[in-house]
């Protein structure tokens, strides 16, 4: 048995169960319409994302069987919704005994493209979507206001949709007034992203809704950062060396990270602190665009970062309406009318829209994107821990480099991740997008 983390990896089946069955075709297709067809795949891409609801992937048949004309006689068409069942064994994630190792999956046939006829057979790509939006993202069972906790609104709506609770979840201590009519973004998905958005918890705003090979998720980006550092004294590091490691041949170097590149946005902070510090201190009523101090006191919000220092949200300023321009409110977030006020405004909008958006930008303040070995394991949500060295240039007289670890190393949160398999070269790796908050706080 092939122990390598990157050639060792075996699809073990690629059932589709066919919709449309073509007259006097030659592919066998039983009575069931379940049809096994792992020795037509090439490649299969798989995708995660904490910025969407659903799971996607993108498959590459490759056919050289001349008698059978793969795409026609599967009757696949763009939207067919055909059910795909796919069972994946990864050498990691069994290895370091993850509680649900490999991919065992289900979804739906999105769209069927390039389809093209060569001398060799056929070739096409499948794109696949974990929930067919044809037959449920049209359903807009909930409609009129609702006032409650944004997560009962959400489960509501889920409910009716799935038959089913969203299986992952953080109840906010927020209550929001919804109105669902007839829009786009009160469809099942849509609405509940949206209500993630509205959601808060302590002084922090900001959820997620999004989707993993485990189920949905409703969580807020402390939450997430809270259980990773819980859980952090457990987690094997990935270490990258600045060097070429050359071939990764078993699992005891399945950690190495293969490519690397990180991006900071050290502006966030210092720019934040302007968008959630007046949200409490200043207030401007649309109605009568008059501006007003809500309270003396200055606001405060804390995020939880994975780094040991605290992110703080803070301005003492007592701002005026020059200081204030629509740039600046755009660009920043709006501040929320005093909620006491006769007039209230349906979601109450402005009171957690500022600090969720200081909340989501923060949360992506330093971004890596890494390749490693593939690692069904790694799911968007999760934390990893990443050991990151750099050489250091050594004095006129040294010949050699110094190794040391970099500030870039720690804790991250996985923002999204692709997993490859390419079954005909026998090559498998993991894209991984992760985030976490800026390493230190910015003052004005």
């Amino acid at each position: 048995m092939d122990n390598s983390p990157v050639s060792g990896n075996v699809l073990n089946s690629f059932k589709l169960t066919v919709r449309t069955v073509k007259e006097n075709t030659v592919l066998a297709i039983p009575p069931s319409g379940i049809v096994e067809l792992k020795s037509y795949i090439g490649e299969i891409y798989y995708y995660e994302s904490l910025l969407s609801p659903i799971t996607t992937a993108k498959v590459l048949f490759v056919n050289t069987d001349k008698s059978i004309k793969l795409h026609e006689d599967l009757g696949l068409s763009d939207g067919g919704a055909e059910m795909v069942e796919i069972s994946i064994s990864d050498v990691v994630s069994d290895a370091f005994g993850d509680s649900d190792p490999g991919l065992n999956i289900k979804m739906y046939v999105d769209q069927v493209s390039n389809v093209q006829s060569t001398p060799f057979g056929e070739v096409f790509t499948m794109k696949l979507s974990s929930v067919w939006k044809e037959s449920l993202e049209s359903q807009k069972a909930i409609k009129g206001e609702i006032t409650a906790n944004p997560l009962s609104i959400a489960q509501e709506i889920y409910q009716k949709n799935f038959n089913k609770q969203i299986d992952f979840f953080e109840v906010p201590t927020n209550t929001v007034t919804v109105n669902f009519g007839g829009e786009k973004k009160d469809d099942t998905l849509p609405s509940i992203m949206r209500l993630a958005a509205m959601s808060s918890s302590q002084k922090s705003a900001g959820f997620f809704f999004y989707q993993t090979k485990q189920g949905h998720h409703f969580k807020s980006a402390d939450e997430m950062v809270r259980s990773g550092k819980s859980n952090s004294q457990n987690l094997l590091p990935y270490v990258f060396n600045g060097v070429n490691e050359g071939l990764i041949d078993n699992v005891n170097n399945a950690r190495t990270i293969r490519s690397l590149s990180i991006r900071s946005n050290d502006w966030t902070v210092k720019n934040n602190a302007r968008a959630a510090g007046p949200v409490a201190n200043i207030a401007f009523d649309p109605i009568t665009y008059n501006w007003y101090v809500d309270q003396k006191e200055s606001q405060e919000e804390f995020f939880d970062v994975l780094d040991t220092e605290t992110v703080t949200i803070k301005d003492e300023s007592n701002f005026t309406k020059n200081a204030w321009s629509t740039n600046k409110l755009e660009g920043l977030g709006i501040m929320y009318r005093n909620p006491k006020d006769l007039c209230n405004f349906a979601e109450q909008p402005f009171q957690t829209k500022a600090k969720a958006k200081a909340r989501y930008t923060s949360f992506f303040g330093r971004m890596i994107q890494m390749t490693v070995p593939v690692n069904t394991g790694i799911m968007a949500g999760e934390t990893l821990k990443v050991n990151i060295s750099r050489p250091i240039a050594g004095n006129e007289c040294s010949t050699e480099d110094t190794i040391a670890t970099s500030d870039d190393s720690g804790l991250y949160t996985v923002a999204g991740v692709c997993h490859s398999f390419s079954f005909g070269t026998r090559r498998a790796y993991s894209s991984v997008f992760l985030t976490r908050d800026q390493k230190k706080k910015r003052t004005q």
